[in-house]
């Protein structure tokens, strides 16, 4: 069972809290507001009260033992730093860490986080690259240039299988789950909806205007697929 401790429980700390509490994990969540240690105690194994940048405190709480540390916080530039250099001095194996700046990120990277977020750098990129090609949905940023990416199908792939469009050899991206809405009522204000979700699409697997494209890829190729009208 992996083990985690998230410091700093502001929202975006919150959130991932939420998330990895749906999951088999032993969590260590750690603030140094007692209101937000006490919003968290029912999710996690341990919600403690504690200053993450003081090392003795941290090791009490049982910290040298978790495989992967997130430091969350944003706005005290200062302790996040100081916080990631003391869990690298405890050997934590892997360390993510909040950056809010380019200068933040590389300070971040030489004092020992093996990984860095940026949530807003990140929802920015989102957001302008759905502006800018009017078929994706969302994506996900992977690595060494690779993006998951849901992405409506185009209309001059409506009525084409998969094998019909070639997405590998033509457009270097591979189809790895396709996804579909239905309206469960007839009538026009039934709002009710559900879900089709196919994770072994086949060459053989038709398209049409109400799917949608699980990708993966490099982001110039996903784009690509994306911006066809």
């Amino acid at each position: 069972m992996k083990q985690f401790a998230v410091i700093g429980l502001g929202d975006f700390g919150l959130n991932l809290i939420e998330t990895l509490s749906k999951g088999e994990s032993q969590i260590i969540a750690i603030d140094i507001d007692k209101t937000k240690v006490q919003l968290v105690k029912d999710m996690v194994t341990h919600a403690l009260q504690l200053d993450s940048t003081q090392e003795n405190a941290l090791l009490e709480a049982g910290l040298h033992d978790v495989d992967t540390a997130i430091i969350c916080m944003g706005k005290d530039i200062q302790d996040n730093i100081l916080t990631t250099a003391i869990l690298k001095r405890m050997g934590i194996p892997e360390i993510i860490a909040r950056a809010s700046s380019p200068l933040h990120e590389q300070i971040l990277r030489e004092v020992g986080a093996t990984r860095i977020v940026n949530p807003e750098k990140d929802m920015g990129i989102r957001i302008g690259r759905q502006l800018l090609y009017s078929k994706l949905e969302d994506s996900v940023d992977l690595s060494q240039g690779y993006v998951l990416a849901d992405v409506r199908v185009p209309v001059p792939f409506i009525g084409k299988t998969i094998g019909d469009v070639r997405f590998r050899t033509k457009y270097k991206v591979n189809v790895i789950a396709l996804k579909k809405t239905k309206k469960l009522g007839r009538r026009a204000d039934d709002r009710a909806v559900v879900q089709e979700y196919n994770s072994l699409p086949t060459a053989e697997d038709l398209l049409d205007k109400d799917t949608v494209l699980v990708l993966v890829g490099q982001r110039d190729d996903i784009d690509r697929v994306a911006s066809i009208e």
